[in-house]
């Protein structure tokens, strides 16, 4: 048993610090909520068999496993995917030996010899001491660090035995923490259950481990997807997504390879990776290259924790880079030459082996982008030539490598002679806004050297004009001020156009802005209101100021000052005169407010005073008009039927009146307002049926008057006559 030392040095911290403080199978989250006081446990159908693990959630759990071992009970649920009886899944069936338990440290030594992982577990579970002895130098680095893991002795037991048993299948079943299931149902699917044969003392929220699995379900694990490789000097970093792979393999082999065919197992101890920080989904791998220069091939096998590898990853390729050089080229100098060109100068150190040479770089504005115009120059070359040189030219000289990385100097400006000025700007537009505001914009300038533009104002073609900012501007907008309290309704503006030489464009066309209306209409006049029987009649005069849009007449309940006018009438702009306004859709009796507003092009508007009128109510409602008479001999009656629209809300009921020609009419009957149908086109439909005192062979007429609560009445109908 005496492995330790130098195994367990070299991955004590590491392991526990990233893979199995609180880890069991079934993932480190299982059993959440209950501080580790559970069982957890995963399985794999093989097709004919499964393989269980179970794993205890921390040292207190696993010491009750140690002292009286575990039961295993199996429990049908169904049968080619059919759900079986309740009796039949309430029978439990023991799996092996019950209770399963680890074997005695004679079955550890035995094959601990030739399984490094079951020494571990045996260690684990039977050593005096988990961790090697201290060194006699008591100020050594190793023996400060013996000291501290000594005080976490039950701790690295429990996560080294769980680590163990993670890694070697041989392990995990010497240890009691695995078995094979041989006598499976292909068709079935089956319920496990693991639980302790020990109570566990002060851990009565322990909770047993269970786990489902449909034996049919033999598929193999994934292949660890999408790893990636970044290769640097001596040196290659893997990644590749843990949350994916994590739900299968506890840690991994890492497989190297030059030719792509033949690959050899570059770790002898198991690999965790390390997880990026702030993404805590994506592991990391490090491995050292034997030699730059020479294409490797990596690819990642995932260990699950039934003993088992996965298939390898795809894999990736790429080889080491020898350290980018230090040395930076400089520009020494950017001259004119005699055919119009400029010849670019630079200085870099001699001997540089790595140096595959130089490409000089060109942009029109200092930050970019850059393109080459030249190839790759000779590693000896220190000028080159720009035949055709913009108007303003930023260079930059890269030195490359032989893997095509780069140094550059610093941008340097070269501007050729230049006496011509820019083309002047066009599509000047603009407004100003109602609090002065003045934007304008243009189409932009197409020359390389623009340096930007300059805006001139003046509130006349005659008077000069202003230059508004010291400043260039340089985009294709302005915004600024001006004062609307001027008699110049009007605001010219012209745009100039400046190159980086200072150059300026001549003065553009004037483009005219109008100033927002800040004065309201005069008030239009209302002269007189006239209130007759069934009108009534506004006469008024309307404003006529030069820029009206138009006058509204405008009214509203004279008890209701809060509602909002309602505009009955629009007039258009005239040249003066008195206008007349008659209406008679006011109700009777209702005391309403009259007003006229004037409102200008600019939205505007001046009200005059406003009047009351009342449209006086003669009592008078309109009468009842096609009335329907049949005489019904066998029922002795007469049956009238007619229609009416009542004119307000306070109609009560209708009068029947009945004569014989020559004779005094008389009242036969009332037929009050809620006897009313519907009828046609809004009107409500009533009807009277008159059998009181019928002579046979006799002439009547009748005739119906509307009665209202307010004392208001309709004149009595034309008699309609009938002969019954």
């Amino acid at each position: 048993m005496n492995l330790l030392r130098s195994l367990l040095l070299g991955c004590l911290l590491f392991v526990i610090g990233t893979h199995l403080r609180g880890q069991v199978p079934g993932g480190a989250d299982a059993g959440a909520g209950q501080g580790g006081n559970y069982l957890a446990v995963i399985a794999r159908s093989y097709g004919d068999s499964v393989r269980l693990r179970w794993g205890p959630g921390n040292y207190a759990v696993w010491e009750a496993m140690l002292e009286r071992g575990v039961t295993v009970t199996r429990y049908q649920l169904a049968k080619d995917g059919d759900l079986l009886p309740l009796s039949v899944r309430r029978v439990g069936v023991p799996v092996g030996n019950n209770p399963h338990r680890a074997a005695p440290v004679a079955a550890f030594e035995a094959a601990g010899a030739t399984d490094d992982y079951v020494a571990i577990g045996g260690q684990a579970i039977y050593g005096e001491s988990f961790l090697p002895a201290a060194s006699e130098d008591g100020t050594s680095a190793e023996y400060t660090e013996t000291l501290i893991n000594q005080v976490k002795e039950s701790e690295n037991r429990y996560s080294f035995g769980l680590f163990a048993a993670d890694r070697s299948w041989r392990a995990a079943r010497l240890m009691g923490l695995a078995l094979t299931d041989d006598d499976v149902d292909p068709t079935a699917t089956y319920l496990y259950r693991v639980a302790p044969v020990a109570r566990v003392a002060d851990l009565d929220t322990l909770r047993r481990g269970f786990t489902s699995i449909e034996v049919a379900n033999a598929a193999p694990p994934i292949k660890i997807p999408d790893l990636r490789a970044s290769f640097d000097n001596r040196r290659v970093l893997l990644s590749w997504d843990l949350a994916i792979s994590g739900q299968y393999y506890t840690s991994y082999d890492l497989e190297r390879s030059r030719d792509g065919l033949t690959y050899e197992q570059t770790n002898d101890l198991p690999l965790l990776p390390v997880v990026e920080p702030g993404r805590k989904q994506i592991a990391l791998l490090v491995d050292s290259l034997p030699q730059n220069n020479v294409p490797y091939f990596y690819r990642v096998v995932g260990l699950t924790p039934f003993g088992t590898p996965g298939p390898p990853s795809d894999p990736v390729t790429g080889m080491g880079l020898d350290p980018q050089t230090e040395a930076v080229p400089t520009l020494s100098g950017i001259l004119d030459t005699d055919e119009g060109g400029a010849q670019i100068g630079w200085n870099y150190p001699a001997g540089e082996a790595s140096l595959a040479g130089f490409v000089v770089l060109r942009s029109n504005r200092s930050l970019g982008p850059y393109e080459p115009i030249s190839d790759l120059l000779p590693a000896d070359a220190r000028f080159f030539v720009d035949p055709a040189p913009l108007p303003v030219n930023y260079y930059r000289v890269e030195a490359r490598d032989e893997y095509g990385r780069a140094q550059t100097t610093f941008a340097r400006l070269h501007q050729l002679d230049d006496e011509t000025p820019p083309a002047v700007p066009t599509g000047l537009r603009g407004v100003i806004l109602k609090d002065g505001q003045v934007i304008l914009t243009w189409d932009e300038n197409t020359e390389p050297d623009l340096l930007g533009y300059r805006i001139w104002l003046a509130n006349s073609l005659t008077d000069e004009f202003t230059l508004m900012s010291n400043q260039v501007l340089t985009g294709n907008s302005y915004v600024g001020e001006t004062t609307l309290n001027t008699l110049s309704r009007n605001l010219y503006a012209k745009i100039n156009a400046l190159d980086l030489r200072g150059n300026p464009s001549a003065l553009s066309e004037a483009y005219t802005l109008v100033r927002p209306d800040t004065i309201a209409p005069s008030a239009p006049v209302l002269v007189s209101v006239t209130q007759e029987p069934d009108s009534i009649v506004l006469t008024f005069r309307q404003s006529r100021d030069p820029d009206l849009r138009h006058n509204l007449l405008q009214r509203r309940p004279a008890a209701a000052a809060e509602t909002a006018w309602e505009t009955v009438r629009t007039y258009a702009p005239t040249e003066g005169g008195l206008r007349r306004y008659v209406t008679a859709d006011q109700p009777v009796g209702v005391p309403f407010r009259y007003r006229l507003l004037a409102e200008d092009l600019s939205d505007l508007q001046t009200p005059s005073r406003s009047v009351e009128a009342v449209r006086p109510d003669n009592f008078i409602r309109p009468g009842v008009e096609r009335i329907a008479v049949s005489p019904d001999r066998r029922e002795k009656v007469v049956r009238l039927n007619w229609t009416y629209a009542p004119a307000d809300g306070q109609f009560t009921h209708f009068d029947v009146y009945r004569a014989v020609p020559g004779g005094a009419t008389r009242r036969v009957g009332r037929v009050g307002a809620a006897e009313a149908t519907p009828g046609r086109r809004g009107a409500l439909a009533f009807s009277f049926t008159d059998g009181r005192s019928l002579q046979r062979d006799t002439q009547y007429e009748y005739r119906i008057k509307a009665v209202y609560q307010n004392g208001a009445a309709s004149p009595l109908s034309e008699p309609v006559a009938v002969n019954y």
